[in-house]
């Protein structure tokens, strides 16, 4: 062998490139954009973060399927009569109109939270989180 240090500098080399990649992947955020910073609990929010939306767009989650929730939107929490909820699916929303407890979004920035919990426990148990939106 000519050059047994060449071999060891490769070697080295490759496992530092391995090593990196496996941290990359592993340290990598899983969440959509519209859910950055968000517990992992929440899969989605609609609208997302900061996204310009309609007078009478949704307003809702998308949580792991084995959690529930309820929504507020501008420090009003809606009633439960208005939310609409895929259970299976972790998913709860609310669409503004006539008679409920907005009938449509007024312009500027509204500020929703998700009130959520696993459907095994009670409301007790509960964590939030807000995300901003706004309206043409």
């Amino acid at each position: 062998m000519q050059h047994p240090g060449r071999v060891a500098v490769v070697v080295v080399g490759l496992l530092l490139t391995a090593n990196l990649v496996v941290f990359a992947v592993v340290s990598s955020d899983t969440n959509p954009v519209g859910v950055q910073n968000a517990p992992t609990v929440i899969e989605a929010l609609t609208p997302e973060r900061g996204a310009l939306i309609q007078q009478q767009d949704d307003v809702g989650a998308d949580l792991v399927d084995t959690f529930t929730g309820v929504l507020k939107v501008d420090g009003v929490e809606i009633p439960e009569d208005q939310l609409t909820r895929v259970v299976p699916l972790g998913k709860v929303s609310f669409r503004p109109g006539p008679g409920r407890e907005f009938d449509r979004w007024s312009p500027g920035t509204h500020t929703a939270v998700v009130i959520f919990w696993s459907q095994t426990k009670t409301r007790k148990s509960a964590s939030g989180y807000s995300w901003q939106f706004k309206v043409g």
